[in-house]
């Protein structure tokens, strides 16, 4: 865990270096430095068409980020790839042609070419968007309460008794956070689901055991780009199917990381890797019980 928390750290202290310093134009980059991540996912050959199919994402960003924020953004743009040796075709050419040394200076550039088409645009603004001298991103949490939705499931492997048994778990769970900064957002919620084991009988036959399975999560999201890396601690509570009133409780501890889409309309559809631990105390004569979890969550992220 602290190896964790020190290369994230420095993996983040990094990415900052190479960020604007001031808070529209830090927006600003983010949000179009996003789209332009989502959109070269595919493949990306011509930057008019591509840029036609940004456009309302682009515009929704740039409308409201003041025009002396644009205009400095692009100044600071262009120093960036100055300095990095760009623009991209002149450094492709002075390589020998090897694209995949420029692919950062390659998103350096569809930034600032995105950012020449919000101010060739800006014109088009719709008065429902006006300039926000405390433009603070649409693609971040960053000051705004957001809800967040999502499924969660995985495999399991449960010790107990010094038996080890393999299983599954999936439920769903809702989760109000709030954006503390660019780079942070806190959240706490509730979760609902079911767990199953598959021990033997007494015959040596596999057989399924359901369970009830609740939660009381906290989290702390990092971002980075389009980037999620989550730190969870989760109050749990077990109940045997046939008897979901005689609960067992425990906590569990989670490392999750994932990608998000554009936020659109309000949401931020996202997609992660989730992995836990778990652990049911033994009370009241009941054996300790630790359980290793790894899996999927797949949610959205709604700002209201």
């Amino acid at each position: 865990m602290r190896a964790y928390i020190i290369g994230l750290g420095l993996f983040l202290s990094a990415c900052g270096a190479h960020r604007p310093p001031t808070g529209p134009q830090r927006a600003l980059y983010d949000d179009v430095r996003a789209v332009v991540v989502h959109e070269q996912r595919t493949e990306w050959v011509s930057d008019r068409l591509e840029l036609e199919q940004m456009g309302p994402r682009l515009l929704h960003s740039g409308c409201q980020t003041p025009a002396d924020e644009r205009a400095a953004l692009a100044a600071w743009l262009a120093g960036r790839i100055a300095a990095d040796g760009g623009p991209a075709a002149k450094a492709f050419a002075a390589n020998g042609g090897d694209l995949s040394a420029v692919q950062d200076l390659l998103l350096l550039d569809r930034v600032a070419t995105s950012l020449r088409y919000i101010q060739a645009h800006a014109g088009e603004c719709p008065f429902w968007l006006p300039e926000d001298p405390g433009f603070a991103g649409v693609q971040s949490n960053t000051g705004r309460f957001v809800l967040m939705a999502e499924s969660i499931g995985g495999a399991q492997v449960v010790f107990r008794d010094g038996e080890t048994t393999l299983g599954g778990a999936g439920g769903g769970r809702i989760l109000p956070g709030y954006g503390l900064s660019d780079r942070l957002t806190l959240a706490g919620g509730v979760e609902l689901g079911g767990t199953s084991t598959f021990p033997k009988d007494a015959d040596g036959n596999r057989t399924v055991k359901p369970a009830w399975a609740y939660g009381v999560p906290v989290l702390l999201q990092v971002h980075s780009g389009s980037w999620r890396f989550d730190t969870e601690a989760t109050l749990t509570a077990r109940a045997a199917f046939e008897s979901p009133d005689d609960l067992r409780f425990g906590v569990r501890v989670a490392q999750a990381a994932g990608v998000t889409t554009p936020r659109i309309a309000g949401v931020m559809p996202y997609v992660m890797l989730w992995v836990g631990h778990e652990w049911l105390p033994a009370v009241d004569g009941q054996d300790d019980v630790q359980i290793m979890r790894l899996g999927t969550r797949v949610g959205v992220n709604w700002d209201p």
